[in-house]
């Protein structure tokens, strides 16, 4: 939030307005999660680093170059194991906008998975938008993998 100080009939006040909006990732599953990644499909699409904003209008412009980013991570330092019956929510505050083919990733302890939205997902400033990512037990299907080492361990 931003705080633009002005003045009304007590006085001098300060209106707080919200700048940036949030995910809502929903996830299911027996895995632990140790962070999470959301990515806009436009690497030109700014969403976390240096930004300014206009204190009129509440809007927000995002730096360019090295010091913004196309991407957002949420670090999870104190781990935390998914419910394969209840979803559990983590939070990614983004500027206010329409993210196309948006992807989101998770890093668990066995291993990190992506997934891509097929359709653009609009969040407005001050407001969270919930979206449904699924069971992580689901996503990688292993009986279909296939194991390239010749002694049974990856090499890579």
């Amino acid at each position: 939030m931003i705080g633009v100080f002005g003045e009304n009939a007590n006085g001098a006040m300060c209106q707080f307005k919200s700048v940036m909006g949030a995910f809502e990732l929903k996830f299911t599953g027996s895995q632990t999660v140790y962070g999470v990644t959301v990515k806009g499909s436009d690497h030109n699409q700014k969403i976390s680093g240096v930004a300014t904003v206009d204190f009129e209008t509440a809007a927000i412009s995002m730096g360019t170059g090295t010091d913004s980013y196309s991407f957002a991570t949420l670090d999870v330092p104190e781990v935390v194991t998914l419910n394969s019956t209840k979803a559990t929510s983590f939070y990614v505050l983004v500027p206010a906008g329409t993210y196309n083919a948006l992807q989101i990733g998770v890093l668990t302890e066995d291993g990190s998975y992506t997934r891509i939205a097929t359709k653009a997902h609009t969040v407005k400033a001050g407001e969270i938008l919930p979206i449904n990512c699924g069971n992580l037990d689901t996503m990688i299907d292993e009986g279909a993998a296939v194991n390239l080492s010749a002694n049974d361990y990856a090499n890579c």
